[in-house]
Parts: C-alpha cells; structure tokens; sequence
C-alpha cells in the first residue's frame, strides 16, 4: 500500500516565497502541496474544501488576514487541519492568540525550509496520535478490544519536540522570545540524560550557550527573562492548568525545566536521541 504523504496548503501573502517553499515541499517524497492561496477569504475556502493534513497561514494577508481564519476554523469547529502560523511580527500576543485560536504552532519570518519541513512533519504526527487515542475510546466505550497503545515516539521521534513546544507555549512562553529556545533545548537534553537537571549550572548553560553560540550568563538570563513574562501574565494560572497543580510563587529556571520534562515523561514520550 502506497504510503499516505502529508498533504500541505500554503497560504502566503509573497508569490516568490511560496515557490520557494512549495518546491522545497515537493522535494520531499512524504509531503505535496495541494492548493496556494494569498488571501484569507480563499485560504479559508479551500481549507475547508480540501481538508489538507498541515495548512502554513501567514498571518498577514490581504482581504482578510490569518488570525479572522483561525477564527472562522474555531467556530466551524474544523480540527481536520492543523495549522501553522507564520508571521514577520515578534509580538507576544499575536503568537499568544494564534495558539488561543488553535494554530499548533507559530513561525517567526525569517525561517529556514528545514524548520519549516520538521515542524509539518511534528504536526501530522501529533494529529495522528490525537486520532488514533480518541478512536481507542471510543472503541473502549462501546465495550470494543481496544487496539494496541501507540507511543508517540513509533510515529516520529521529532514529535518529541514537538510535545515539549506546544508545553513551553502553554505556559505563555512564546516562541519570539530566546528563552522560549533555551528552555526548549535544556527540557530536551534532561529527557535524554535525567542527571543533567542536577547540574543545570555546569552541564546544561554552557551546553545551551554552546548550541545557540551565546554566553551561559545569557541563557540564564534569557530563561528566566522568558519565565518572568509568563508569570506575570495570570500569576501562575497557566502554569496549574498544565501541571494540575498550584504554583504559590514563580518557579525558579532549575524547577522550571525539571516540571515540563517530567510532564513530558508522564505522556510516555521516550529519549529523543
């Protein structure tokens, strides 16, 4: 049986830029484009027609703009597509309301095509995941064998990272922020070596500061800059209801990473390496 490719729609307000990443997408043997629009009216039009598997939105488009097709999306409760939006605006609460408006995730223009081509591959495999968990309870509500539990980790290991984004974007730690990338790669380094959340000042700063070819001063900072903002949003609210439990003060870098790693383990994701 041909294997299923991961059916992608552009939506971008620049025709140049489309090419370019439409040829990129096609180079790919898992992935095809299947419509290109640049306008919000015929982006919503064809998303609903076509149901593609990832749809990329720019949020800035003529007619009506990316964030009125999220909406559209939610109110016609459409979750077949996932999307991802992209925007040259590092602003806190547009990326913030994408999400709200169910985007699963938010690019910052400029992006790299390698980026973009693993963030659709994380996406559909996320949503497989998702559909393949309600149809088990569905099956287990109608007293049927439920099939076999699928680790996420069977689909794609990159969904792993996937995960620990859409984590770091709940708790109100937007992706324009570099601490939202210095989190990200020190939950990641702990799920593949646990010991490393002990030494979060000798191992994981300058392992960070290495990848990111920046000082270990400043992804101390930068963290904790990231984690300052979120907490100021709602004083912790959003940190209970992703953790199912309560915050009395702001939590601190070290007990920060080690909360998202462990909520990710709990989800029985594996090593991403």
């Amino acid at each position: 049986m041909e294997k299923h490719r991961i059916r992608v729609l552009i939506a971008y307000n620049n025709e140049s830029s489309s090419n370019i990443i439409k040829e990129n997408i096609e180079a790919e043997s898992d992935m095809e484009v299947v419509a290109m629009t640049t306008n919000g009216e015929e982006t919503l039009k064809k998303i609903l027609e076509l149901a593609p598997d990832v749809a990329l939105v720019d949020l800035v488009m003529p007619v009506n703009d990316g964030l009125w097709i999220l909406e559209e999306l939610e109110e016609a409760k459409f979750t077949q597509t996932g999307v991802i939006a992209m925007s040259s605006f590092e602003n806190d609460t547009v990326s913030h309301l994408a999400i709200d408006l169910g985007a699963k995730y938010f690019l910052v223009k400029p992006f790299s095509c390698i980026c973009l081509k693993r963030r659709v591959r994380q996406i559909y495999n996320d949503m497989r995941v998702n559909e393949i968990k309600i149809k088990n309870h569905e099956s287990s509500a109608h007293e049927r064998p439920m099939s076999k539990r699928v680790e996420i980790n069977e689909i794609d290991e990159d969904n792993t990272e996937y995960i620990v984004s859409d984590v770091i974007i709940r708790l109100g730690i937007a992706p324009s922020l570099k601490g939202y990338y210095y989190i990200r790669s020190s939950v990641i380094m702990i799920l593949n070596e646990e010991d490393t959340v002990m030494g979060i000042t000798k191992r994981i700063y300058p392992d960070v500061a290495k990848e990111y070819k920046t000082s270990a001063g400043k992804v101390e900072r930068d963290m904790r800059h990231a984690i300052d903002l979120s907490w100021k949003k709602d004083e912790g609210l959003g940190y209970e209801k992703v953790f199912g439990c309560s915050f009395h003060k702001k939590p601190t870098n070290g007990q920060m990473l080690a909360n998202i790693a462990e909520y990710v383990k709990l989800r029985g994701l594996k090593k991403v390496m």
